[in-house]
């Protein structure tokens, strides 16, 4: 991808090129997203960016619908 943007002169992209993670997930699913975030190493890299509260809200609900499935609900 960077290669590509470097050959087609995309400068969003060039100029974010730190943003990127490269990272192993066990799909290509959506599903797998859960899987990314949870990892403690990912974690770490993330703790300064607005999905980290995301990820923990999101925990935070998978929790609640867990153990008092009457108290949590989405929508």
């Amino acid at each position: 991808m960077i290669q590509q943007a470097t050959k087609l002169e995309w400068k969003v992209l060039l100029e974010n090129k730190s943003k990127f993670l490269l990272v192993h997930s066990s799909s290509g699913h959506k599903h797998a997203l859960k899987e990314i975030l949870s990892d403690s190493s990912i974690a770490s890299r993330l703790a300064d960016t607005k999905a980290s509260s995301e990820v923990k809200a999101l925990d935070t609900f998978y929790s609640t619908l867990q153990n008092e499935p009457d108290k949590a609900y989405y929508g």
